[in-house]
């Protein structure tokens, strides 16, 4: 080989490795970043958050809900919607100091990133009077030590900020956790949800040990003009005292399947879990509402997985969903019982050595190491925030269109 061309190569090799290291930053970038808005998004957010945490400075966390954007989308279409969100990362970026970080969450949602607790106050009562939003604020160390638990906190103050008054700032308190949301207000609300088309879907992700996407969980919420977005949690066990659950259950099913259908007409092939109540598979018809919907929308039955949420015996329609291979997870399953075929299990994350044929989903992962431990316990499936979050379902389309989570698989 002639120095010359010993020189050429290497000089091709040069630069070939600076184009891969390009390609590799650019990758990450956009990982990274919302389109959009060109702001960080949830995981280039996170990131900054947990940097901050290993710097052990004090920070402040806001969340941000823009009030009334649902109105704008139906208004005057998508696009304007998508306008408006472009001018609101600017609106916010002015109101901030250089240290302090603006995100967008997803949706009508933006994430602050605040250097303190002193200035929170001020800071964001200059962002509310800046843009039309409801405020929830978190602080670290005082309200929690990880990224995820912040975010949930402050999505916490969030959601009480918007059960007041549309505009305002709440900071996270503890007693916010155990709810105050009263049996009788909670039951007419989901009457008046049902009767207006109040009730929404978001999608939260659920990965294999690589990070590809299975699957998607549906959670259902209110999305009430008042109260702003109303969570499960608030309404559920009320919807299952009450009876409505059959009503708010037949309604999640059908919204399911159409999603489930738009999702195949677009080449995004996936399968939805549904929690299911014992109440909706031991009363009623729900096997056959079931499998009508999924002859309606044309899809077969492992596009559907239902998760019986408590306690209950093998009956004639789990015995039909089953015979006609709709998948069936618990919370618990015993030896004897050949019905299910999946189990969740939550920390410590013990999968049970009595039934190899399982499929395990550990849940609830919020941290790194709650992920390794599931993954070293013989875990399949993985679902949590340090995954990712429930998505709206414009967001869960653009992720089932990655079709891998960054970070949720093995590391190397």
């Amino acid at each position: 080989m002639t120095i010359a061309l010993a020189a050429a190569l290497a000089i091709a090799l040069i630069v070939i490795t600076r184009l891969v290291h390009a390609h590799r930053a650019s990758l990450e970038y956009q990982r990274q970043t919302d389109p959009l808005t060109g702001l960080p998004n949830r995981a280039g957010f996170e990131a900054i958050v947990e940097d901050r945490i290993t710097s052990d400075i004090p920070f402040s966390i806001v969340w941000l809900d823009l009030d009334g954007f649902r109105r704008v989308n139906e208004l005057h279409g998508h696009a304007s919607g998508d306008l408006l969100l472009a001018q609101v990362g600017p609106r916010i970026q002015r109101c901030v100091r250089s240290g302090d970080t603006v995100a967008r969450f997803g949706g009508a949602q933006f994430l602050v990133l605040l250097l303190g607790h002193e200035s929170a106050p001020g800071i964001t009562s200059r962002i509310l009077n800046s843009v039309s939003a409801s405020a929830g604020i978190s602080r670290y160390p005082n309200d929690a030590e990880t990224a995820a638990e912040l975010l949930l906190l402050a999505e916490t103050a969030m959601l009480k900020a918007k059960s007041k008054t549309p505009g305002q700032m709440v900071f996270y308190e503890r007693s916010m956790s155990s709810g105050d949301f009263g049996g009788p207000e909670a039951a007419g609300l989901i009457r008046s949800s049902l009767a207006n088309d109040r009730l929404r879907l978001a999608y939260q992700p659920v990965v294999d040990a690589n990070g590809e996407i299975v699957r998607m969980e549906a959670l259902v919420r209110i999305d009430d003009p008042i109260l702003g977005r109303v969570p499960p949690v608030e309404f559920i066990s009320v919807a299952e005292q009450t009876g409505l659950i059959h009503d708010v259950g037949a309604w999640i099913l059908r919204e399911a399947c159409r999603q489930l259908r738009e999702w195949e007409d677009h080449g995004l092939h996936t399968c939805v879990t549904l929690n299911v109540s014992p109440r909706q598979v031991t009363e009623g018809n729900f096997a056959a509402e079931l499998l009508k919907e999924l002859a309606d929308w044309h899809l077969g039955p492992s596009s559907i997985t239902v998760h019986i949420t408590g306690a209950a015996h093998p009956n004639e329609q789990t015995h039909r969903l089953r015979a006609e291979g709709v998948r069936i997870s618990s919370l618990q399953i015993s030896r004897e019982d050949t019905l299910f075929d999946e189990i969740r299990i939550s920390e410590p994350f013990y999968p049970p050595d009595n039934r190899p044929d399982l499929i395990v989903i550990a849940r609830g992962i919020e941290r790194p190491e709650q992920l390794d431990r599931a993954r070293t316990a013989g875990c399949h499936l993985f679902q949590g925030y340090q995954i990712a979050p429930p998505l709206e379902p414009r967001d869960a389309t653009e992720i089932l269109r990655a079709g891998l989570l960054a970070g949720a698989g093995h590391r190397r």
